[in-house]
């Protein structure tokens, strides 16, 4: 039976999810991704925002920003999934396992859990090589140095690593509990915003956001 409405797409998804944790790193994301989507269900349906060009279009704080709509890099990170994740669900794309990784993942780091696929990626000998050139030492206690966090981008090239041992690690493993429970806020905004019915915010929806346009209209005259 093909879904029609987007809870029914929705739960379409949820139903291609697997349904217990696997040892496979991959499996693992698309397992975790099972948690938002399950919120996403339960959450009652709301009713678009209207877009104000003096906020920012994904958080609507105050923001009077020149070169971007959103306040901070983590906004315009949100913004994308949101709308990515949702214009793949329109279009049957989020069905696909690779998909369902890259969504977990992103959105496992937005949560503040790191990018555990994206570590799992890094050669075991490669990592040794990086953490021996870096002493062996935690970035952030001195300590002996086990594995690494991403700087800034989901880049694994070593300019962007940090050597880390595993109480400083950011990164968590999918579906950690410190991370679910510290992120609540951030899950269900996500939760809310791609499993609602229409799109809740104007960078929202793939088919219409403009951002350029928003911009033009924060700093017409």
């Amino acid at each position: 039976m093909v879904p029609h409405s987007f809870a029914d797409r929705i739960q379409s998804l949820l139903d291609a999810l697997p349904s217990d944790r696997s040892d496979d790193i991959g499996e693992q994301a698309r397992w975790f991704l099972r948690t938002p989507l399950e919120l996403a269900m339960k959450l009652p349906k709301q009713m678009p925002i209207q877009p104000d060009p003096s906020t920012c279009p994904n958080c609507g704080r105050p923001c009077d920003e020149k070169l971007s709509p959103y306040c901070d890099a983590h906004c315009r990170e949100s913004s994308s999934l949101v709308r990515q994740f949702r214009a793949a669900v329109l279009t049957g794309a989020a069905l696909m396992p690779d998909k369902q990784i890259a969504f977990a993942q992103i959105a496992w780091h937005l949560m503040g859990g790191g990018l555990p696929y994206r570590n799992s990626l890094i050669p075991t000998k490669v990592l040794q090589q990086f953490l021996a050139k870096q002493g062996g030492q935690c970035g952030a206690c001195g300590g002996a140095a086990t594995t690494v966090d991403h700087i800034k981008t989901f880049c694994n090239r070593p300019i962007n690593l940090r050597p880390m041992c595993e109480s400083c690690a950011v990164t968590r493993p999918f579906g950690h509990p410190d991370v679910i429970t510290q992120s609540q806020s951030i899950m269900k905004d996500l939760a809310q915003r791609i499993g609602n019915d229409l799109p809740i915010r104007c960078c929202d929806d793939q088919s219409t956001w403009d951002w350029r346009a928003f911009l033009r209209l924060r700093h017409a005259p």
